[in-house]
């Protein structure tokens, strides 16, 4: 079985593009949600610099479930229950060194029931008296896959990349829909900058699950035009058809071309 743990660093108004290496040195404000197979829990924490803010702010730290879902080992989907709910609220101080680190909610969960399940809380802060909520927020994701696996290849010597999104175990006939979303990092000679891109939609593709429950998918591909150094990291997000509901998900890297 696969855990996987994904804290994904969010600005509201975030441009698309930013130089690698140009942010700043301090810790990112991160935040992080553990879906733990040991111990059955699911965590959620923030950590880092909130170096937008006054040093000793007292501030209280919320933290919302935004997204989730989830398929049994029977193959049933659901939305997850928490949706919406703001789970904890922490008081908190920012740092001298504008450093938070706190911890959210932690609640049980059973891995052996599921085979996906996916939790997204959002971490938003507001003032002391609880009138007035600070602008931004940080999201984190936590998602557990036992069915599905991505592979990339990349391959500089006939200028292609192709994705290999692979499936089993879920309804005969189904009908699903897979995303794939990349972020990349290029850079086009050896004198010019090295730029990260944020996650883009990059393909997409309807498809049916065979009599057996499983499938193939391979509508990303691309051909790839010469660069000093190339980087995809790539995202894949299977929807049931019915329900828009994220029923599978898989990631991987692939490193095209380096000096």
């Amino acid at each position: 079985m696969r855990s996987r743990i994904l804290a994904v660093l969010l600005v509201a108004l975030a441009a698309l593009l930013a130089p690698v290496g140009s942010a700043n040195a301090a810790t990112p404000l991160t935040a992080t949600l553990t879906c733990d197979e040991a111990t059955g829990t699911i965590s959620a924490r923030l950590s880092g610099a909130a170096s937008t803010m006054a040093k000793g702010t007292p501030v209280i730290v919320d933290f919302t479930v935004v997204a989730g879902s989830s398929v049994t080992t029977g193959g049933t989907s659901a939305q997850d229950p928490d949706l919406g709910k703001r789970l904890a609220s922490v008081p908190t101080t920012i740092g001298s060194d504008w450093t938070v680190n706190v911890n959210g909610y932690t609640k049980a969960w059973n891995p052996a029931a599921y085979s996906f399940f996916t939790e997204t809380v959002r971490v938003t802060f507001r003032t002391a008296d609880g009138t007035q909520q600070y602008s931004g927020y940080r999201d984190g994701t936590c998602t557990y896959d036992t069915r599905t696996h991505l592979t990339l290849t990349c391959d500089p010597s006939t200028n292609t990349f192709a994705a290999r999104l692979e499936g089993q175990n879920f309804l005969p006939g189904q009908q699903l829909k897979v995303e794939y979303y990349n972020t990349p990092v290029s850079q086009d000679t050896a004198d010019s900058l090295r730029w990260s891109t944020s996650a883009y939609l990059a393909a997409q593709q309807n498809f049916t699950a065979a009599d057996d429950g499983s499938w193939v998918n391979t509508a990303y591909t691309q051909t790839v035009s010469p660069h000093y150094y190339l980087s995809y990291d790539v995202r894949a997000e299977v929807k049931e058809q019915t329900t828009n509901r994220i029923v599978a998900r898989a990631t991987a890297y692939c490193l095209y071309t380096a000096p």
